[in-house]
């Protein structure tokens, strides 16, 4: 159907997903074949007075997941990946 749409591959994303539910977060595990292990926290602030970033943050913390914040796609990590080599 992409195809027929005029769409062309850009390659594959193969990555495996666990998904666990923490209070009101929403916590996914992902292994992710070129890249490695990451945590995605989703959570929805019904407050607007809630800072989410600090509430991802804390959640972070307590589940013990560290590192830079990352806003790329895993497409977008595995091309630029690519291109170093």
């Amino acid at each position: 159907m992409l195809v027929r749409l005029g769409f062309t591959k850009t390659t594959e994303v193969n990555k495996w997903r666990e998904n666990y539910q923490l209070k009101t977060a929403s916590i996914s595990l992902d292994l992710v074949d070129e890249l490695g292990t990451f945590t995605e926290i989703e959570i929805i602030v019904e407050n607007e007075d809630e800072n989410p970033t600090a509430i991802i943050d804390k959640i972070a913390q307590e589940i013990g997941a560290d590192g830079t914040p990352i806003l790329e796609s895993y497409l977008e990590l595995i091309l630029a990946k690519r291109e170093e080599k």
